[in-house]
């Protein structure tokens, strides 16, 4: 999820971008530090308007079923709405990741790296802490891991090379830099910080693995 403020109202407005549209935001030159002057809500989606006449518009899957016929909203009642939808989405997300929970698709472990905004939510605490209570939440074996997706292994060999050929000053700009040029390869539960997320994973398992670290060719350069 993306947070921007909404200085006009004295708030901030909370909206889930995927790693295009990010993408094409950052390449406006805009990002979460850029505050919204004004937000629409219609049947045809989220409207962001921004300084020097950007926007960003927004048709989510199922909006105008869920909108009806209700006039268009802007300022504080907009914000209300939008509140509404999030907590809509974020309960559909929630019994989605439960159900792939119980079908074995996933553990907790697994859930919590690939989509943690999730886990605030009610829903997903409650089994979570019931999970615990049974001694039934699936950890990993140990000495396995879960299965590293090909694009992931792709996205850090494209920061190291960033980093290693000295086209950003830190590994930390290095991963952001790959996320930025490599949207397509970003895992969708990444939200709104992919570069951390990419950071984290490669000190947590990338730069360990034995075939595959690049860790001794990021040292190198």
């Amino acid at each position: 999820m993306t947070v921007f403020q909404y200085p006009a109202m004295g708030t901030h407005f909370e909206v889930g971008l995927n790693a295009a549209q990010a993408e094409h935001l950052r390449a406006s030159g805009i990002d979460e530090r850029t505050p919204i002057d004004a937000v629409t809500l219609d049947q045809n989606g989220i409207r962001l308007d921004f300084s020097a006449g950007k926007f960003l518009l927004l048709c989510p899957t199922d909006w105008a079923a869920w909108w009806g016929g209700r006039d268009p909203l802007s300022g504080e009642a907009a914000c209300l709405a939008g509140s509404e939808w999030l907590a809509k989405v974020r309960e559909h997300n929630a019994q989605v990741l439960l159900a792939k929970i119980k079908a074995g698709e996933i553990t907790f472990l697994d859930a919590r790296e690939q989509w943690p905004e999730l886990f605030d939510h009610p829903r997903v605490q409650g089994a979570l802490a019931a999970a615990f209570v049974a001694d039934r939440h699936h950890q990993r074996k140990r000495g396995k891991r879960a299965k590293i997706p090909e694009s992931t292994w792709r996205l850090y060999a494209w920061a190291s090379l960033y980093y290693a050929r000295r086209m950003e000053d830190s590994w930390e700009m290095a991963c952001e830099r790959a996320c930025e040029k490599h949207p397509d390869l970003v895992p969708p539960g990444w939200g709104a910080d992919p570069g951390g997320n990419l950071k984290r994973l490669a000190t947590r398992e990338l730069d360990r693995d034995y075939k595959r670290s690049q860790a001794r060719y990021r040292r190198d350069r």
